[in-house]
């Protein structure tokens, strides 16, 4: 699957926002509002590309649930990158995710060929996943197996 978010790349890390949960409560850190504007940006044009209404709501058109090899080519509109390459995949594989393009971004399992490159006249993220490994349905068991141990369930 092949996917081009245009824009300008944000990471997902850098200015985070710290609030607090009610009066009084636990501070938490929030996405800073550049990168919450780019990951709905990029959840819509993830969604036309993959066939979804914009609710979300699939055409038919499933999650991807193999395992997943992620390129990513990062085209900046800044000489000097504002963020590393790292917190991109972050902000890229959140968007995934919450796209429904995929179901986990836990399924990204290998990285190659993803890299920061400057192109001021057009910024935006190249996107390639390819499906690995396991077949969707004993990936899907090793999900719900992992689910079932974190919430102290044993099989």
């Amino acid at each position: 699957m092949n996917f081009t978010i245009t824009g300008d790349p944000v990471t997902k890390k850098n200015s985070s926002r710290i609030f607090r949960a009610g009066q009084g409560g636990r501070p938490f850190v929030a996405k800073s509002k550049q990168a919450a504007k780019w990951e709905a940006m990029a959840i819509r044009q993830l969604r036309k590309q993959r066939g979804l209404y914009p609710s979300g709501v699939p055409l038919n058109v499933p999650p991807e649930r193999a395992p997943l090899h992620l390129a990513a080519k990062v085209y900046v509109d800044d000489r000097r990158p504002v963020g590393d390459l790292l917190n991109y995949l972050a902000a890229i594989a959140d968007a995934l995710q919450n796209s429904f393009v995929i179901e986990n971004d836990r399924q990204i399992v290998r990285l190659d060929g993803c890299e920061v490159i400057v192109d001021r006249a057009n910024p935006r993220v190249d996107i390639e996943l390819t499906a690995i490994g396991a077949a969707p349905a004993l990936q899907e068991n090793l999900f719900e197996l992992q689910a079932g141990q974190r919430h102290g369930q044993h099989a």
